[in-house]
């Protein structure tokens, strides 16, 4: 019976702790004037670049907007609002900062992703890259 109760607690205490576990999120490395973009939304065309100024952009074709959430992100649950203002076509990369994504679909309202600004480094060829850490269908 003690067997059983300690099971018990050890499954209450694992469950009780999900809501601190990371959600499910991505990674993606932007070199600096890179070709290639990415898409932290689910649908649309979407291709965030990052220039020589650490700036991110959209060269894809739908409208999408970033605003600063806050400095200081080390997890993504961090991020759990979407901010009242502050939306802009552009975002300057700052390491560990955080952001919000908003991408205007078809019928008028939002998708919204979330994302921070995990590392920016150099790799041994010397070309700057930012790594993000991102989540998709942000809903909080």
């Amino acid at each position: 019976m003690k067997r059983l109760l300690v099971v018990l607690a050890c499954a209450l205490v694992l469950v009780s702790c999900d809501n601190y576990m990371e959600e499910t999120y991505e990674y993606v490395t932007l070199r600096i004037n890179s070709e290639d973009g990415f898409n932290p939304f689910t649908f649309g065309d979407v291709r965030l670049k990052l220039d020589e100024n650490l700036t991110l952009y959209n060269a894809g074709s739908d409208v999408t907007e970033m605003a600063f959430f806050k400095d200081l992100i080390y997890r993504i649950q961090m991020i759990n609002k979407i901010p009242d203002k502050g939306w802009k076509d552009t975002a300057d990369c700052v390491l560990q900062y955080g952001y919000v994504g908003r991408l205007m679909k078809s019928n008028g309202s939002y998708e919204y992703c979330r994302f921070y600004i995990f590392t920016i480094d150099y790799d041994a060829n010397a070309d700057k890259y930012v790594l993000i850490k991102y989540s998709r269908d942000f809903r909080p």
